[in-house]
């Protein structure tokens, strides 16, 4: 990848929207990161919308908790990298949530109790089946391999509502993981006290932005987007995010700053995936 091809702006936070939820203690701790580094380094990921060429609307497809804590922040704009969600070096997949700690007996009772909210016992075949076609929300693979649908009736925007309550039922209740695999067994094998495995859809670009501008939002940790030739380390001060500066100034100067960096060969692309082992 060229770093010619790098699509960074300082753009309105207001006219940035959000697909999914976020948690509020990721937030605040957020905001304390920020606050005592004085900057943001890693630009959240977007997609332009074209809805009005004067004054466009950014999704974030990755990003949620830092967009949200310099809205908290009072942040006049954001620093984001600008994607095209058709381009091959962007894809879109689902995460898988892995429950520890809570009893599948009553996590079902639970779920039972959500309004709108209708279980029905299946079988992963069927289950998958159901959730390419929307007719079920998720579904459950408890510890003793029995699956269970999860439905609800109305538009995407209305499922997405009972869905967030289905999520809420555990979050914060159990220990959560997010994983790819479906295997059962790998997963026992890996996490011995697993009590289930909850399955999301995989959700479209168009279903991505159709709920960010309908303001409904999946649950966090759900859609998975992996982008090619992110950007890392563009340090930008909070002082200039939240000053009364004209935007134009600001990205002028951005653009300077790249311009620098890439001259002076402080630009480099890991094509290769990698793993990272954190302390």
């Amino acid at each position: 990848m060229d770093p010619a091809e790098l699509d960074l702006r300082i753009v309105p936070l207001h006219r940035v929207l959000l697909h999914e939820g976020h948690d509020p203690h990721g937030v605040a701790r957020m905001v304390m990161a920020l606050e005592h580094d004085g900057m943001l380094r890693h630009p959240p990921i977007v997609t332009q919308l074209d809805t009005d060429p004067d004054e466009p609307l950014y999704v974030v497809l990755d990003g949620a908790t830092r967009t949200t804590a310099l809205r908290k922040m009072g942040s006049r704009d954001i620093l984001v990298q600008v994607v095209d969600y058709a381009s091959p070096h962007v894809s879109l997949s689902a995460w898988n949530h892995l429950l520890q700690g809570i009893a599948p007996e009553d996590l079902l009772a639970q779920i039972h109790n959500v309004p709108g909210a209708h279980v029905v016992e299946t079988d992963t075949h069927h289950a998958d089946a159901a959730l390419a076609v929307r007719q079920l929300l998720c579904y459950f693979i408890l510890r003793d391999h029995s699956v269970w649908g999860v439905r609800a009736d109305g538009d995407l925007a209305a499922q997405t509502e009972v869905l967030n309550q289905v999520v809420n039922v555990y979050r914060g209740h159990a220990e959560l993981f997010r994983v790819v695999t479906t295997q059962l067994d790998l997963l026992l094998h890996e996490y011995p006290e697993m009590m289930a495995l909850v399955v999301f859809p995989r959700y479209s670009p168009a279903e991505v932005l159709h709920l960010a501008l309908s303001n409904a939002k999946v649950p966090m940790g759900i859609t998975r987007h992996l982008i090619g030739g992110r950007v890392l380390n563009v340090t930008v001060a909070l002082e200039t995010l939240m000053s009364d500066e004209p935007l134009a100034q600001k990205n002028a100067c951005l653009q300077d700053w790249l311009r620098q960096k890439v001259h002076a060969r402080k630009v480099r692309f890991y094509g290769e995936p990698l793993f990272v082992i954190e302390e």
